[in-house]
């Protein structure tokens, strides 16, 4: 287990270098397609189990809209890496009544799960899709968050790691960082200040 918890942490300090040292940057003209990715701050909302607890859940609704000229395939690919060590994936084990909470808390039967938002994005804001991002709450150590969004955009590049025969290959992805005052106590009543949003290769 402590190797386990070990390896996890040293993936997730990889993640923070990789994307600060060394790591190629994004063309400034974009050498490839890119869909608008428009989003909303992150919420807190506490889901009760069928055990009668309560379990909290970050979840951030967004629109992606495809003005690329060509119809694309959007896979949602969305990770969150913690400054303490924790890497998750949005979805991952996500009961869906907590896709079903959200949905009512919008009050927007048209938003999509994020399996529905999977598929053929056809050009034009009138085939926009709206879908949700959905992650466990951390621990009281965190301080800040990173986003990761994936699969916006068709651009690549190849790192060379010392040691390694083939060169790794990086896409780009959207980065957020957002600040996380205060402790875990009453996740409601957290204010997140986000701190930047850009294009990085990871």
């Amino acid at each position: 287990m402590k190797n386990t918890r070990f390896c996890v942490a040293m993936l997730a300090l990889l993640v923070f270098a990789t994307v600060t040292h060394g790591a190629p940057k994004p063309e400034i003209v974009p050498a490839s397609y890119q869909l608008d990715f428009e989003y909303n701050k992150p919420k807190p909302i506490a889901i009760r189990t069928t055990g009668g607890n309560i379990q909290w859940y970050w979840y951030m609704v967004y629109t992606v809209t495809n003005h690329t000229g060509n119809d694309r395939l959007y896979i949602p690919d969305i990770t969150i890496a913690y400054d303490d060590g924790q890497i998750v994936t949005a979805g991952a084990d996500i009961p869906a009544s907590v896709f079903k909470a959200i949905q009512k808390k919008q009050k927007n039967p048209l938003l999509q799960s994020p399996m529905q938002v999977v598929g053929n994005l056809l050009q034009g804001e009138d085939f926009a899709r709206s879908s949700v991002a959905i992650w466990p709450h951390f621990g009281p150590k965190v301080k800040e968050m990173r986003i990761f969004i994936a699969g916006l955009s068709g651009e690549t590049a190849k790192l060379k790691v010392k040691g390694k025969k083939e060169p790794v290959l990086l896409r780009k992805a959207r980065m957020l960082i957002y600040g996380v005052p205060g402790s875990d106590t009453h996740p409601q009543d957290q204010v997140l200040k986000r701190r930047a949003d850009k294009w990085i290769m990871r």
